[in-house]
């Protein structure tokens, strides 16, 4: 099957205008409270591209269809922003043209041993003359799969890889299909596993604690009923945000993850987890937000 295929030839018609989402302004508390939830760790300069972005792309932030994320970047030495959308708000961007319609059911290609080794997915666009075209794009699994640090695959891409890899081919196929309302946007799932990052992130606690002659944590240990003795430091936003990451990636609500915050370690929000507790926390989510017994 080609990229691009004809998909109706019906006569020309009016083709419905654009719907372009009217600006809206934010009140300097709401600016605030993006700053701390969905933007941490924004410098001013990032954050107001990321309002920018928002504003122009009309996803809400509030209700999660977008947000910021800081990743290292090895060749500058140091975290960029990365602006993330979620496959809905690549949809609802493409559904605001008026010209959208979702494709064929997604097709996956196994090798000879069943494993799955790519993904196609397909969207509709109808162009000015009034006919719909089918766009598609192919995800390969060995491109997108998201690893830990040992090679083995992370949960979700352990549990639905169809799923996930499904993820990134449509879009993909979107973005091909609606390049001047889905340009930039990405999915969590199609960007690089966050190894280094996590490696970087979570190592510190380690090599500090180390370096007080204290043993480094496990690196799965099970969440402790009271916290050790900490070294009086919180953990950092990069760090917040990648285990607020993880947990929407395990599908661990924000609920639980409080509630767990709250019995395990005596606090409401994640920023004041202790410096040397991030291991205990990630391994928890990691499991799908289960203790080690309930998750055999």
């Amino acid at each position: 099957m080609t990229d691009e295929t004809h998909a109706n030839a019906e006569e020309p018609r009016a083709v419905p205008p654009v719907r372009r989402s009217a600006p809206y302004l934010l009140t300097p508390e709401q600016v605030a409270l993006i700053k701390r939830t969905v933007a941490q760790g924004a410098t001013d300069d990032e954050l107001q591209l990321f309002l920018e972005v928002c504003r122009t792309t009309g996803l809400n932030p509030f209700l999660r269809q977008i947000h910021a994320l800081k990743r290292w970047d090895a060749e500058l030495g140091r975290e960029v922003i990365t602006i993330q959308v979620g496959i809905d708000g690549l949809r609802l961007q493409a559904e605001r043209t008026g010209r959208y319609a979702p494709g064929d059911d997604t097709l996956f290609r196994d090798d000879a041993e069943g494993q799955l080794r790519a993904a196609q997915a397909f969207v509709k666009k109808q162009t000015q003359d009034g006919t719909w075209h089918q766009y598609s794009a192919v995800a390969h699994f060995q491109e997108y799969a998201q690893r830990k640090k040992d090679g083995t695959l992370r949960r979700m891409w352990r549990e639905k890889p169809r799923v996930m890899l499904a993820k990134c081919a449509e879009a993909l196929a979107l973005r091909k299909g609606f390049p001047a309302e889905t340009a930039g946007l990405y999915i969590p799932e199609e960007l690089p596993a966050l190894e280094d990052e996590e490696a970087r992130l979570i190592e510190m606690p380690r090599r500090r604690s180390a370096a007080a002659g204290s043993p480094a944590p496990a690196t799965t240990p099970a969440p402790p009923t009271v916290p050790p003795a900490a070294s009086g430091r919180t953990i950092t936003p990069s760090q917040v945000r990648l285990l607020h990451g993880r947990a929407g990636t395990a599908n661990v609500p924000e609920e639980a993850l409080q509630a767990h915050l709250r019995e395990s370690y005596g606090i409401e929000n994640l920023s004041d987890l202790p410096f040397e507790q991030v291991d205990a926390v990630l391994a928890w989510v990691e499991r799908g937000g289960t203790e080690p017994d309930d998750a055999a």
